[in-house]
């Protein structure tokens, strides 16, 4: 009885604990992203993240990440390999404000030097995760893939955004 007793006591610990912190920490949903008249809407790009093997992304994307999350693109300057680098880091919300949270990967390298100029001069960068693809149970011993949906915002008052080349004009504008 006592050992019943005690497993019971361990039991609601444990229980409360995760209660608490589901609470505190949880992903942010993108649909929870209130849109603001100082910015505009620039453009649209679907992807995938890059790196999703590294720094123990796969455990966290596993455990955390699921269709719909919202998700910061953070610029890293100082980025040894590339000078263009953004991140691609979860949003959590935290006692009813968002955060950053674990980073997941990097966007391509392309798409990092088209981003990475305008992120530089005001603009800013949000997705939202559209699919996990490949082993997301974790018992095939593959890695698991995520989609991406990125928009691109710029505020209200910043002139338009020059067309990039990249073998045909892209125009930025929506």
């Amino acid at each position: 009885m006592v050992i019943l007793g005690f497993l019971t006591v361990v039991f609601i610990v444990w229980l409360l604990g995760r209660l608490l912190q589901s609470q505190q920490s949880r992903s942010f949903r993108f649909s929870e992203i209130e849109p603001s008249s100082n910015w505009k809407h620039v453009r649209t790009v679907k992807t995938k993240i890059k790196g999703v093997t590294y720094r123990g992304a796969q455990k966290i994307i596993r455990a955390k990440c699921h269709a719909g999350d919202a998700l910061a693109l953070v610029r890293e300057p100082d980025n040894p390999v590339d000078l263009n680098a953004i991140q691609v880091c979860r949003l959590v919300n935290t006692k009813g404000r968002s955060q950053l949270a674990e980073q997941l990967g990097y966007i391509s390298k392309d798409l990092a030097a088209e981003f990475a100029p305008e992120m530089d001069n005001s603009a800013r960068a949000i997705a939202k995760i559209i699919t996990l693809t490949g082993d997301y149970s974790g018992q095939q011993h593959r890695s698991v893939g995520v989609n991406i949906e990125i928009e691109i915002y710029s505020p209200v008052n910043a002139p338009s955004p020059v067309a990039v080349d990249r073998s045909k004009q892209v125009t930025l504008e929506k």
